[in-house]
């Protein structure tokens, strides 16, 4: 159905919502609440007072989507009729429609828009809804509301699980004459070498293990979360380098608990 919406200039500025106009089968939809004298409509013109017709019935009402109220519930515009050709009536057709909300005090706030239906055979059915949307600039008075959940409560244990069984040693063996190896490639020989953990929880702890359970070094972890790479320089606790040989290596999730239990060869 062919429906003239305007909103107003510069009032709309102060109103720049989203709005749903209901269509509802009943000719008492929303029935006007103000009387006001100082009304204008979308092109900032000053409406004569004898020119508006108050506390009239309408089949539909205007709803501010934007902001409920603690209840849930919208707020509802006010609606008042511009008579414009001066019949003393309201005239689906032919009269504007003036929306604008109500202050607390109960008094006209503003026009927000106008509504001219500009068409009686194919005027909107019930149930039939026009969505209003405003595009707007941040203000300097918004305020952004942020609402937060502890890190725990977004952990899923499942998951979590799954991820453990990610968990791998790179590379796997370790061959200590690889060119690839930094302290290899280096010409001065002065790095350390190093045996890398991918995908290791947050906080967790790595126990190293020979193949005859001797535990030769412990690693405390405390990444970021988005860090799941742990390097190991294949020293012992004592600070001496480790042999040959398969080794075990056992990770315990500080969080959930979870363990994974693995094995790695070092070759030299």
């Amino acid at each position: 159905a062919p429906v003239l919406i305007s909103p107003t200039i510069p009032e709309k500025q102060l109103f720049p919502w989203d709005y749903d106009i209901v269509f509802s089968s009943s000719d008492t939809a929303y029935t006007g609440i103000t009387n006001p004298s100082r009304i204008y409509d979308d092109t900032y013109t000053r409406i004569n007072r004898k020119d508006l017709l108050a506390y009239q019935q309408f089949n539909f009402k205007v709803i501010n989507r934007s902001f409920p109220d603690s209840s849930g519930n919208y707020e509802e515009l006010d609606l008042l009729v511009h008579d414009v050709n001066g019949n003393d009536q309201f005239d689906i057709v032919g009269d504007r429609i003036i929306a604008g909300p109500v202050n607390n005090s109960g008094t006209w706030a503003g026009t927000a828009f106008t509504i001219t239906f500009l068409d009686s055979v194919n005027l909107p059915q019930p149930g039939d809804v026009y969505r209003l949307t405003f595009q707007r600039p941040f203000w300097a008075t918004d305020s952004i509301l942020f609402s937060t959940a502890s890190y725990d409560s977004l952990l899923d244990s499942d998951d979590l699980e799954n991820v453990m069984d990610k968990i791998k040693v790179v590379p796997n063996p370790y061959v200590a004459t690889n060119a690839m190896e930094p302290s290899v490639a280096n010409f001065y020989l002065n790095q350390r070498r190093r045996l890398m953990f991918t995908n290791i929880p947050a906080q967790c702890t790595i126990r190293i293990f020979t193949i005859s359970g001797v535990l030769i070094d412990k690693i405390y972890v405390d990444n970021p979360v988005e860090q799941g790479i742990v390097h190991w320089d294949l020293l012992t606790k004592e600070g001496l380098d480790i042999a040959a040989g398969m080794y075990i290596y056992h990770v315990k999730s500080d969080q959930t608990g979870h363990e994974k239990i693995g094995k790695f060869a070092v070759i030299k």
